[in-house]
């Protein structure tokens, strides 16, 4: 479903916080950057990054991401998850606004070979005992979850 303007007020009256976060990013953005926003956004359950909003909430564009095909598709590649990227056409400027749907059920996700989350204004790789929060309190039982716990070093 398309992102409206409606969304985009709405989203801007909201705190800043794990599962939404706005950056300037007037003519660019790197993509590495922004998969470790993703991957935090989806280990914290889903939510949304917004570029084209500066840190006092005002809209000022972004030249960022000109092809949102190819954001799409590079994102969902990267973390395994179906990514989404609209544009919202705002009279200060044209906001992106790309949707990360939650990381699967007891599996967090990585990139760069870290498990990234937000810890305040910053991205910081999850700590031992975050991860360990992920997994089932019981011994793996099912191939899958124990080969998730070798992965995770736990």
């Amino acid at each position: 479903m398309p992102v409206s303007p409606t969304d985009l007020e709405q989203w801007l009256a909201k705190p800043e916080g794990e599962q939404l976060e706005f950056k300037e990013a007037r003519s660019q953005f790197s993509s590495d950057i922004l998969t470790r926003y993703c991957v935090a956004i989806a280990n914290a359950g889903g939510g949304r990054m917004i570029l084209g909003v500066n840190d006092r909430r005002e809209v000022v564009g972004s030249a960022a991401f000109a092809n949102l095909n190819r954001l799409r598709q590079d994102q969902s590649n990267r973390l395994h998850l179906n990514v989404e990227a609209d544009e919202v056409l705002h009279a200060n400027g044209r906001v992106v606004v790309v949707t990360v749907p939650s990381r699967p059920l007891g599996l967090p996700i990585q990139y760069q070979g870290a498990y990234w989350m937000r810890r305040g204004e910053d991205l910081v790789a999850m700590p031992a005992e975050v991860l360990r929060g992920f997994l089932p309190r019981d011994s793996p039982t099912t191939p899958q979850t124990r080969a998730q716990a070798h992965r995770l070093r736990i």
